[in-house]
């Protein structure tokens, strides 16, 4: 996943605990598609390959990871908890959601783990994920 290490550690940590409470919902909701709602979040900056590479997911998966997200910044502050996004290399796209609430003897997270093939490496029904590194 080009940059996706680096790009989740910064979305994570605009997501942490320390910073969840200071994200307004509007900055996931309104963003166009998934890319730019993780460009929008204070302090991460990414790169055209991962903007490509975001983008090249199918839409359904890039709405079912914002629906998530948009909906813990929904919540009052009791109930909002970290999200936490985490990658592994796959035979094809899938996405896995956690919500573990706050609890008298835990903090929760949203935990979002991303599947997917290495970027270059072709799908069987078709071209490459991700064709260049701009």
């Amino acid at each position: 996943m080009p940059y996706m290490q680096t790009s989740l550690q910064r979305i994570n940590a605009a997501l942490s605990a320390a910073n969840i409470a200071t994200v307004q919902r509007e900055t996931i909701s309104n963003a166009a598609d998934l890319a730019d709602a993780f460009g929008a979040l204070p302090g991460v900056d990414l790169s055209d390959g991962a903007v490509e590479f975001i983008r090249s997911w199918p839409s359904a998966l890039q709405a079912a990871i914002l629906a998530a997200i948009t909906d813990n910044l929904s919540r009052d502050d009791e109930r909002r908890v970290p999200v936490v996004l985490t990658w592994t290399p796959g035979y094809d796209f899938d996405v896995r959601i956690w919500d573990v609430r706050n609890t008298a003897s835990t903090h929760g997270e949203l935990t979002i783990h991303l599947t997917s093939r290495y970027p270059g490496d072709p799908h069987p029904l078709g071209a490459p994920l991700y064709l260049a590194d701009s």
